[in-house]
């Protein structure tokens, strides 16, 4: 999990590989942005990876997820005034939602009841209160379970883009390349535009009050490619002409990296940029540049 507390940059839990085993790591570390160094915080007491997860009042919340012992039916929050950590559970596990903050909670999107049986994903939306710490239903996926997809708020609804959902059998995995917008007040779906070609594991942020940046997952780069792979297209989703922007490259092709605007910038790190491998890479670019050439080309 990375995200922009309080203006910096912290990365908690997540997976990586080492001599061939999956590992899950349960420290935080913050950026510390002068000297260009991440510094160890604390720990979340046990590892964890494939939360939902958001910054709500400068507090990051992960939602379920798994770690080396299995599915997680709990949730964490870490505080701004690092180190504080407090935890609860959850009625069930739950793996693969997305998470998207909003005013006073975190809205959980699909996922699944468990991380080594995908045909168990569900259809709700839940949201998760940070006062009372409790998650609740509050509506349904229009077309059904989707695992791994991500979601952003932007004004006043909640728009989730790809993912997969996985046969009752468990073995077909199919990407998605729809997307949908859901009014936080009436709580009514539209369906639009699709991404260009399905992909599960993409990730998004908000640039501003009309554009949402998606990049990353795994899929097909195009209509006719012979196979799927890792992605490095960066989209524009322009929430007035509902469209898809291209724009330039990621800087590597991954699986859910990391993908946060502090405010300034637009970071990529880390991910899953190979079979059994994790990148330690990370780079970022000027929101406000990125915004002012997007902006340029939805006129024409």
């Amino acid at each position: 999990m990375v995200a922009a507390v309080d203006g910096s940059l912290v990365i908690a839990g997540g997976t990586t590989w080492k001599d061939g085993v999956k590992l899950f790591p349960d420290g935080v570390h913050q950026l510390q942005p002068r000297a260009k160094k991440w510094s160890y915080t604390t720990s979340l007491r046990t590892g964890r990876a494939y939360a939902a997860s958001g910054v709500v009042n400068g507090k990051l919340w992960a939602i379920g997820g798994n770690d080396t012992n299995g599915d997680l039916k709990s949730f964490v929050g870490i505080d701004a005034a690092l180190p504080a950590i407090n935890t609860g559970d959850l009625t069930e596990p739950l793996v693969y939602a997305a998470g998207a903050a909003s005013t006073g909670g975190l809205y959980v999107i699909g996922g699944s009841r468990s991380g080594a049986d995908l045909s168990t994903g569900i259809a709700d939306v839940q949201f998760f209160s940070t006062t009372t710490h409790k998650l609740e239903k509050i509506s349904a996926l229009p077309d059904g379970p989707r695992v791994l997809a991500t979601a952003v708020v932007l004004g006043d609804e909640l728009f989730i883009f790809g993912g997969a959902v996985v046969d009752k059998q468990g073995a077909t995995v199919r990407n998605l390349a729809t997307c949908w917008a859901m009014n936080l007040a009436s709580r009514t779906w539209r369906a639009i535009e699709h991404l260009p070609t399905p992909r599960r594991g993409p990730v998004a942020a908000r640039l501003d009050d009309r554009f949402i940046a998606v990049t990353g997952g795994f899929g097909k780069a195009t209509t006719i490619a012979p196979a799927d792979g890792f992605l490095d297209d960066l989209l524009i989703y322009d929430t007035v002409a509902d469209r898809f922007i291209p724009t330039n490259k990621a800087p590597y092709a991954a699986l859910l990296p990391g993908f946060v605007n502090d405010g300034k910038y637009l970071h990529y790190l880390g991910g899953e940029d190979r079979q059994k491998g994790r990148s330690d890479a990370h780079f970022r670019i000027v929101v406000r540049g990125l915004i002012d050439a997007v902006t340029t080309q939805s006129r024409k």
